[in-house]
């Protein structure tokens, strides 16, 4: 089927179909020849379903620690080809990642989470690379202040991301509220990849009391707001927070307090990576 026969879209779209950002597709175009799209006159890039396939291929390699570098040579061979393990893109990265953070210097930790942030996509980030490493830290006292450093170029990058997103085509309004003693740094990458997705992200990003967040919450009745609890509510929170769910109808929690509480399925989800998830299958 020639181009012309097929049905074709702006990267915008290939984006949304795929979560995976435009900066990362042109990347991946530019660096490594990964995708060829077709053009407009005046240049602007054109994407059909068959690219949709191609990128969930690459997905799929990525998934299974093929540096994207030799991603493209895979492709031409036998389907499920893989280099050998001593080729794992995501051990090297975190051996990288560690090296960065053992520097202490913030500057290039924020350079290094750029350029990882650029090439692979932020669900795989967080989980091959981001939490092995902040798990790793975090349990060796010596490190703990890696650990901090690693976190607060998380947040100051989700900062940047969200500012410098200017979709024409916005979703939905979010708020991204983090209660008290609930990890900040995972709620951030929740913030990139809903900005991605093309949500409008309004990111609070300092750890909220109970009053403080149903407050904010109030401040924005046209949005939904998602609020990240970790640990365990006590039972007379709970009971308030069942209340408090009756008047303000856009909220939703998201960590396991809500999973333990007495609080409806569709208002819950189970943790910050599932935020995009959640709010894609429920349409809230």
């Amino acid at each position: 089927m020639s181009q012309e026969d097929k049905q074709l879209f702006p990267i915008r779209e290939l984006s949304e179909l795929t979560q995976v950002n435009t900066v990362t597709i042109r990347a991946w175009e530019r660096r490594y020849g990964l995708l060829k799209p077709a053009r407009t006159a005046k240049g602007h890039r054109l994407y059909s379903l068959d690219d949709v396939n191609l990128v969930k291929v690459i997905l799929d390699y990525m998934a299974k620690g093929v540096p994207v570098s030799k991603v493209k040579a895979l492709l031409s061979q036998d389907e499920g080809a893989l280099p050998s393990h001593s080729d794992n893109d995501w051990y090297l990265l975190m051996q990288q990642l560690e090296a960065v953070l053992a520097s202490y210097s913030f500057s290039k930790t924020q350079r290094f989470l750029r350029d990882l942030f650029l090439t692979y996509p932020v669900s795989l980030c967080r989980k091959e690379i981001i939490e092995p490493v902040i798990n790793k830290l975090e349990h060796n006292n010596s490190c703990l202040a890696e650990a901090a450093l690693l976190q607060s170029a998380i947040i100051d990058y989700s900062l940047l991301r969200i500012n410098a997103k200017t979709a024409k085509k916005q979703l939905y309004k979010i708020v991204l509220i983090c209660a008290q003693r609930s990890p900040i740094w995972k709620l951030a990458l929740s913030a990139i990849e809903l900005t991605d997705a093309s949500y409008t992200v309004t990111f609070i990003n300092q750890p909220c009391s109970l009053d403080t967040w149903v407050a904010i919450a109030g401040k924005y009745p046209e949005s939904n707001c998602v609020v990240f609890q970790e640990g365990v509510w006590k039972e007379h929170e709970s009971k308030q927070i069942v209340q408090i769910l009756e008047q303000h109808k856009h909220l939703l929690f998201c960590g396991t307090a809500a999973m333990l509480a007495d609080i409806e399925t569709i208002k819950r989800i189970s943790s910050p990576e599932k935020i995009l998830e959640h709010l894609t299958m429920h349409k809230v």
